[in-house]
């Protein structure tokens, strides 16, 4: 599970936690913006690297990743869009069906193109 959480209500008072169903949580804190805000956290490549790390450590483990946000349509469907396609999958619905923050996709996407390029 990767849970996005506001950084200026600290949450939404839920934290997730690894049990028999759950076999890991990322929990990530920023704020659905595309650029800096006085009081609100930007989306930024470490946070980006942890995604992928996160990612690239469950692709085998798990069925099912689980992603959410606070109202699951721009932070959370950036995300679900990028790890589709970093898996191999088709993520054009997530762009017909809705609007992810392009920031954070494009964040993500430029995080994995420079993994490939200095893995070479």
């Amino acid at each position: 599970m990767i849970s996005i959480q506001d950084s200026h209500t600290s949450g939404f008072g839920v934290r997730f936690s690894e049990n028999q169903f759950c076999k890991g949580v990322l929990t990530l804190y920023f704020d659905d913006i595309v650029t800096e805000v006085d009081g609100a956290i930007l989306f930024d490549d470490d946070m980006a690297n942890q995604i992928i790390d996160f990612i690239e450590q469950y692709k085998k483990a798990v069925d099912t990743l689980l992603i959410h946000c606070y109202a699951g349509q721009s932070r959370s469907r950036a995300v679900g869009a990028f790890a589709v396609e970093f898996l191999g999958g088709d993520n054009s619905k997530y762009f017909e069906e809705g609007s992810p923050n392009m920031y954070i996709y494009d964040a993500l996407y430029s995080a994995w193109i420079i993994r490939q390029i200095t893995d070479t």
